[in-house]
């Protein structure tokens, strides 16, 4: 399929979604992942939502945990915000790069946990 008519799907499911009112992610690559496309009908808490029902189903479908996976993309991510150009896997970064991205994760963490905290202690 060529790039143009793979930016044609997307854009009428793009379409789609907003003429129906859902909220719809989608993304496609060449197995290369140098030729991406992705589009979006969604605000930030719809994608969480998206993104959470997709590793769910990825779970259920392989029977495998989808922990891991996130655990593994918000890893990636946090290493390209430390360096944009950082395309190697995961597994090809070295220990100080892994370790900056795991305390920015964290850091992520603590947060979601203090405002849990605040929400509780209010009642």
């Amino acid at each position: 399929m060529d790039n143009e008519r793979l930016e044609k799907i997307i854009n009428e499911f793009m379409d789609f979604c907003e003429e129906k009112n859902y909220r719809g992610l989608i993304a496609a690559s060449d197995k290369n992942f140098q030729n991406n496309f992705a589009g979006n009908y969604a605000n930030d808490i719809d994608i969480t939502l998206l993104l959470r029902n997709f590793l769910l189903n990825f779970q259920e479908k392989t029977e495998t945990s989808a922990t891991a996976l996130a655990t593994h993309l918000a890893l990636s991510m946090a290493i390209m915000d430390i360096s944009k150009s950082a395309e190697e896997p995961l597994e090809k970064v070295d220990a100080k790069i892994l370790e900056k991205a795991m305390a920015i994760v964290q850091n992520f963490m603590n947060k979601e946990l203090e405002q849990q905290r605040a929400t509780d202690a209010k009642g």
